[in-house]
Parts: structure tokens; C-alpha cells; sequence
């Protein structure tokens, strides 16, 4: 089940002897993350005593043994609860221990209806809780504990990730990497891709760049990465550029991204077959894994890039340019 992600276009600029700006080409407002959701820090699980919503009383301690997953959950926020519908449809295949906190239990189960008996809901004392597993007011986290009740991995809802770091702490299984994604493009069979492909076997240079954002902060690396991509596509007149954004844009959206950011080349939304698997990758490992992530076409072979020193490489000797002499 793909989490859908509903995204703004957000622009702030501010100008005085040098420009100034923060454009976040996001449809709904996320809180920045604060520091501590950064540190590396180990923490235990709180040792408190948990009343779930069927009336059973039990100590944190009897969680541990196996790995937990800890979700804070706002039953009225779909982003929420469409993570809980995966995790639940897609849970590792070794025992974990799953707790999710919520405000209102009812309407979470009524939203989630796949939670099963082994699922441990609790409302009673949710204040107290978010204390204890310091929990910030501005929005809700998800936690993973090992099976020791040492803290592994905390971040935000609206990061993504969550689904991946719990296959791999449970199962073992692998982390993103580009060959996964393009093994997963190539299956989706996405029309966008295919396209500019046959392209690529009869053109100067044979070459094609693709890249799907779904945020740029000019000051961030998502905007060095753009203004890169700009820099190429100025100088390289026989190579494809095509900047792809999720399907739940708009096209006012990415007029608004093309205006504001001064983009020359082609910016279209993503096909069906791209944006389910850009959004299921998002989902399973995170914004950070998949903003400004490159699929690159030379004569008909497709690959997918990380980085801008991959993408420099491989742009390197391609095609002629539109440098004066």
C-alpha cells in the first residue's frame, strides 16, 4: 500500500544586498526537525507501567525479548494512519512487538481496521506518555527499540523510513540502494521512462537524465543538486533533461516550482507507474533516500544515479554543448 503524501509549494524570498530565499515545494506543512531527532544518542525503553484500550494492565519490561516498534499516532491524520495500514500489511517475517499510542483508540481502530489482538493500543495517560518517550508536541515519531530495549531509530512521521529500518532491524534485510529502485522502475514499466528511452537509441548523444523531487530548499542540498542539473542543461544541448514530481502535485504546482526557481527544462508530474514506486520507496526508506533521485538513460540502458558526483561522471563527455567559444 503506497502512502500518498499530499504536498504545497511554499516560497519565502527575501531579498537585500545578496538573495535570500527558502522555496519548500511541499503540499502540506511539516514542522522542522529539531536537533534531538537528529542525535545519535542510545536510550532505553522508559520503564512504565501500560493500561491498553481492552482494560490489560502490563509493565514495559514484558515488551522486551524481541524488537519493538512504538508508533504515537493521531487517529484523524491519514498520513498516520495509512503508515500503521503498511506496517501492519507488510511486517517482518520475525516476531516484533508493535505498540501503538494514540489519543483516541476507537477512531483509531475504526481507521485501521487490519490491527489484530496482538496489537497493543493504548490511550490511558497519552500526555504522560509522550513524556516519557519524549515525544515533542509539534507532531508524533515513530521509535524502534532491539529486543535489549535499547532505542535504535526514532524520526518523524512525515521522514519515511520507518517501514525499511523496521525490515532491517527484524529481518536483516538491506537498506535503499539504487539497484533496488531500478530493478523496481523497470518492473512498474512506466511509460515517461520507456519513452524517453527510445529516445535515447537515436539522439546526438544518447543520453537522459531524469530526476523526481519532491521538495527543493534553495539553501539545502536538494537546491545545490538543482541548480547543478541547471548548470548541465545549459551547457549540454544533445542530452534529455526531465524533472518529474509526484502525482499528487498539481500543475499549477510545478508552473509555480518552473517560475520561482527559474527552471528552463521540461518539469512534468510523474506518471501512475513512476509515482506508486517513488512513493512505495518513500515510504520504506525515507525522504532523504529518494528527493533527487536520478535515473540516467545512454543509449537505451537505464540506470539509476545517486548523487551529483555520479551524475557529473556520467554527464561528463556527453554530447555537444552550448558553451561559446
Amino acid at each position: 500500500m503506497s502512502l500518498r503524501i499530499r504536498f504545497t509549494v511554499v516560497i519565502l524570498i527575501a531579498a537585500n544586498l545578496f538573495l535570500a530565499g527558502y522555496i519548500v515545494v511541499v503540499r502540506s506543512r511539516q514542522p522542522a526537525t529539531p536537533a534531538e531527532a537528529r542525535t545519535t544518542e542510545k536510550k532505553l525503553l522508559p520503564r512504565i507501567q501500560l493500561l491498553d484500550d481492552r482494560g490489560q494492565t502490563f509493565q514495559s519490561d514484558q515488551l522486551l525479548g524481541t524488537p519493538l516498534f512504538v508508533q504515537f499516532v493521531n487517529p484523524n491524520n491519514r498520513h498516520q494512519t495509512d503508515l500503521v495500514s503498511a506496517i501492519l500489511k507488510d511486517r517482518p517475517k520475525h516476531p516484533v512487538k508493535i505498540l501503538l499510542v494514540t489519543p483516541n483508540a476507537q477512531n483509531l481502530r475504526a481507521s485501521v481496521p487490519s490491527i489484530t489482538d496482538d496489537i497493543i493500543v493504548v490511550e490511558k495517560y497519552y500526555k504522560e506518555l509522550r513524556s516519557d518517550f519524549e515525544i515533542p508536541d509539534c507532531c508524533e515519531k515513530i521509535l524502534l527499540f532491539d529486543r535489549t530495549g535499547t532505542r535504535v531509530d526514532q524520526r518523524f512521521y512525515y521522514q519515511g523510513g520507518a517501514l525499511g529500518k523496521l525490515h532491517e532491524l527484524v529481518d536483516a534485510k538491506p537498506g535503499y540502494s539504487p539497484a533496488l529502485f531500478q530493478k523496481a522502475l523497470a518492473s512498474a514499466r512506466s511509460a515517461q521512462v520507456e519513452s524517453i528511452r527510445q529516445r535515447t537509441l537515436t539522439s546526438p548523444s544518447g543520453k537522459a537524465v531524469i530526476v523526481a523531487f519532491s521538495l527543493v530548499g534553495t539553501f539545502c542540498p536538494s537546491g545545490e543538486f538543482l541548480d547543478s542539473l541547471k548548470a548541465h542543461q545549459a551547457r549540454l544541448q544533445d542530452v534529455e533533461f526531465l524533472i518529474l514530481f509526484p502525482k499528487n502535485f498539481t500543475p499549477s504546482d510545478v508552473q509555480n516550482f518552473k517560475t520561482n526557481l527559474r527552471v528552463s527544462m521540461p518539469v512534468a508530474l510523474a506518471d501512475h507507474e513512476f509515482s506508486n514506486v517513488w512513493e512505495d520507496f518513500r515510504l520504506r526508506y525515507g525522504e532523504a533516500a529518494m528527493n533527487g533521485a536520478v535515473v540516467a538513460i545512454d543509449r537505451g540502458a537505464v540506470s539509476v544515479l545517486q548523487g551529483m558526483d555520479q551524475v557529473n561522471s556520467f554527464l561528463a563527455n556527453a554530447g555537444n554543448t552550448n558553451a561559446k567559444p
